[in-house]
C-alpha cells in the first residue's frame, strides 16, 4: 500500500515531506510548503507530508467551501492526481505574481524559479521578480519600493548594451539597469543559442563576492535556448548554488528545458493567453500571409511543400526565426482547425492532433538541437499537409 499524503491548508506544518509527491505538485505550479527548504512560499500555501496509517482513515477530499470545517484530506501516492485536481478546482492554486510576493514577503528566496507562458508577461514578471529581490524593503513592499538605493539603481534608465559574440569579444551578458549585482542573458543578436561561455561567464560573476553586499540574481531570458553544453553548464551551478545567489528562468514552455534544471526550479506558470488573431484587422502581415498559404496547403503537392521549406536557407538566425514563426502560427492554426471541427461534432481529429504534437516536436528540436531550419519547416509543413489531406 502507498504511504498516504496529508495536506495541511490551514498551519502550513510539513514534517518530513516524501518527494515523490512533491515534485508533482512543483510540476503542476501548484504552491506548497516543503518543510525547512526554501520552496515554502507562504504560511496559507499546502503543505505535504507523510502520515501514519491509522491517520490515513481520515476524511477524504472534500469539495470547496468545506476545507476549513475539513481542513485535510488523504489520498495514497497513487492518488497524488486527484490531489491537483482538487487543488484547481477549489482554487487553491495562486496566480503566480502572489507566489512571488508571498516568497518575498516570508523571506524565502529559492535559489531558482523557472516563469513560463506565452507573451510578455514572463519577461516582464522576471525582470520585476529580479529588481524585488533585490529591493531593501522587499518584505514589506512585495515588489521593488522604488525608493531604496537598490532600487533606484536597477529601475536606471539607461542604454541596453546588446550582447553579442562572446568568441568576438562582445559581452556575455548586462546589468539590469545600474545595478552591479543584477545581470540578464539572452541569445546574442546573431545567434540562435544561449552558448556555454555565457554560462561560464555568469558563473564566474557569481561565484565571486557581491558587489553591492546584498543578494544577486541572473534572470536568463532565453532559457528554451539554451545548448545542450550551456544547460548542462547550468544545471552544475544549480546543484551547489552560491549563497544569496537566485536564478530566473524564462521560457514560453518549460518542456524545451532538461528535467533536472526543471526539478530544481520553482515553477511559476502563466495561463495561457489568447492566442494571436489569425483573421481580424489587427492580424500582423507576414501572420496574414502563413495563415493565406497554410489555408490552401490541403491543394499543393509533395514538390511545392520542398519548395515551401526552401524559403528558410540562408544564415541559421534568420532561418530559424522564420521557422518559428511557421510553426508558432502553423499550431495556432491546427488549433483553430480542431476547435470548429470539435463544435461541429467531429470526433475523428487524431491526424490533426498528432500534426499539432508534431509541430511542437519541431519547435523542441529547433531550439534544443542543432538541427536545420529548412529541414524542420520540411517536417512541419508535411505533418499539416497529412493531416488535412481528403
Amino acid at each position: 500500500m502507498g504511504t498516504p499524503w496529508h495536506v495541511d491548508v490551514q498551519n502550513g506544518s510539513s514534517p518530513n515531506p516524501a518527494r515523490p509527491a512533491v515534485s508533482g505538485i512543483r510540476e503542476q505550479g501548484i504552491p506548497f510548503r516543503f518543510g525547512d527548504r526554501r520552496e515554502a512560499l507562504s504560511p496559507d500555501c499546502f503543505s505535504v507530508r507523510s502520515i501514519s496509517e491509522k491517520q490515513a482513515s481520515a476524511p477524504p477530499l472534500t469539495p470547496p467551501g468545506s476545507w476549513r470545517t475539513s481542513p485535510w484530506a488523504s489520498a495514497g501516492r497513487r492518488d497524488a492526481g486527484r490531489l491537483l485536481r482538487c487543488a484547481a478546482m477549489t482554487g487553491l492554486a495562486q496566480n503566480p505574481v502572489t507566489l512571488l510576493e508571498n516568497s518575498l514577503a516570508s523571506g524565502r528566496i529559492h535559489s531558482a524559479y523557472l516563469i513560463s507562458g506565452a507573451g510578455e508577461k514572463p519577461r516582464k514578471t522576471a525582470l520585476w521578480f529580479a529588481r524585488a529581490i533585490a529591493c531593501a524593503q522587499r518584505s514589506t513592499a512585495r515588489g521593488p519600493c522604488e525608493d531604496c538605493p537598490a532600487c533606484r539603481r536597477s529601475g536606471a534608465e539607461v542604454a541596453e548594451i546588446a550582447i553579442e559574440d562572446v568568441d568576438k569579444g562582445g559581452p556575455a551578458f548586462r546589468h539590469i539597469g545600474e545595478h552591479a549585482d543584477l545581470y540578464w542573458v539572452e541569445r546574442a543578436e546573431d545567434k540562435t543559442r544561449v552558448t556555454v561561455q555565457q554560462v561560464r561567464a555568469i558563473e564566474q560573476t557569481v561565484r565571486r563576492p557581491s558587489v553591492e553586499g546584498g543578494a544577486r540574481v541572473a534572470v536568463i531570458h532565453d532559457a528554451e535556448w539554451l545548448n545542450a553544453e550551456a544547460a548542462n553548464g547550468l544545471l552544475r551551478i544549480l546543484e551547489e548554488p552560491p549563497a544569496e545567489t537566485t536564478f530566473i528562468l524564462v521560457a514560453p514552455s518549460p518542456g524545451s528545458l532538461l528535467t533536472t534544471i526543471r526539478s530544481r526550479s520553482i515553477r511559476v506558470a502563466f495561463p495561457a493567453e489568447e492566442s494571436i488573431p489569425l483573421r481580424d484587422a489587427s492580424t500582423d502581415e507576414g501572420v496574414a500571409e502563413l495563415v493565406a498559404q497554410l489555408d490552401g496547403i490541403a491543394r499543393l503537392r509533395l514538390p511545392e511543400l520542398v519548395d515551401w521549406a526552401e524559403k528558410y536557407r540562408g544564415g541559421r538566425a534568420q532561418a530559424a526565426a522564420g521557422v518559428d514563426a511557421l510553426l508558432d502560427v502553423g499550431q495556432l492554426w491546427l488549433r483553430e482547425r480542431i476547435t470548429q471541427a470539435a463544435q461541429e461534432g467531429r470526433r475523428d481529429l487524431n491526424r490533426e492532433l498528432e500534426a499539432f504534437s508534431t509541430l511542437g516536436e519541431c519547435r523542441r528540436d529547433l531550439a534544443t538541437r542543432n538541427a536545420q531550419p529548412r529541414m524542420v519547416a520540411e517536417r512541419g509543413l508535411f505533418a499539416i499537409r497529412g493531416a488535412i489531406r481528403s
